[in-house]
């Protein structure tokens, strides 16, 4: 994608809270390609963006607009096969040590045998406990009684391979939850309280500075250090 067409333009009046890249998929293939999802938090709309090689789309609510949130996250266990190739492992390789002379008398060289076997054994296990991750899924619903911003929705899932038939040739595609999914999940609806009170709270500024109880400096300083706390509170 030619550099810069997908980027998001932001208006003077509102500041980048946080950005949240919750959802991406991966695929040798070409036209396929690869994708990032964000949910972007301003102080002014929540911006749901899916950006690839060939485009992106977005779907935007007015911070204003958004009156409830629904979550749901599934969380497997991850399977214990790789302990119990651990656990054979390193019986084998203790046996193929300890029984050496007894195996070797079988027909020369079997201790070698079970301890190659069984060192394979335990490398599998460690191998799968690193690359075989649990497998998640989660979904999020704004809602609002608004006209035109009734609701949206976004969803992913984790290490689950799909497949595409494009002709006769499988196209595999990787589809991962980051971990900055579930924070979105956990503190969204407190970010978007937050900005609703500091929007109150930048009305108030802007009253005082109507009423000329404060200067525009100090308005402009005020609005900025509310600004600043926000985006550390988030950070």
């Amino acid at each position: 994608m030619e550099k810069n067409l997908d980027l998001l333009v932001y208006s003077q009046s509102e500041d980048i809270i946080k950005i949240y890249q919750y959802h991406s998929t991966s695929s040798k293939d070409k036209v396929v390609g690869n994708s990032i999802k964000n949910l972007i938090v301003t102080t002014k709309r929540i911006v749901l963006e899916s950006k690839s090689t060939g485009g992106f789309s977005r779907d935007e609510f007015l911070i204003d607009f958004v009156e409830s949130i629904n979550t749901r996250f599934y969380h497997s266990k991850k399977n214990k096969i790789w302990l119990v190739f651990m656990l054979l492992g390193m019986l084998g390789i203790g046996l193929g040590i300890g029984l050496i002379d007894l195996l070797n008398s079988l027909f020369g060289g079997f201790s070698f045998v079970v301890i190659g076997i069984s060192a394979l054994m335990f490398i599998f296990g460690v191998v799968y406990l690193i690359t075989k991750k649990p497998q998640q899924s989660f979904s999020l619903t704004l809602s609002s009684t608004k006209l035109l911003y009734e609701f949206s929705n976004i969803s992913g899932e984790n290490y689950i391979k799909k497949e595409r038939k494009k002709g006769k040739k499988q196209i595999k595609i990787y589809s991962k939850i980051t971990p900055a999914a579930v924070s979105m999940l956990n503190e969204l609806n407190a970010l978007i309280l937050d900005i609703k009170d500091f929007k109150y709270q930048i009305n108030m500024e802007k009253m005082a500075y109507i009423e000329k109880e404060i200067t525009l400096e100090e308005y402009e300083e005020r609005t900025k250090i509310l600004a600043n706390n926000l985006k550390d509170q988030y950070r």
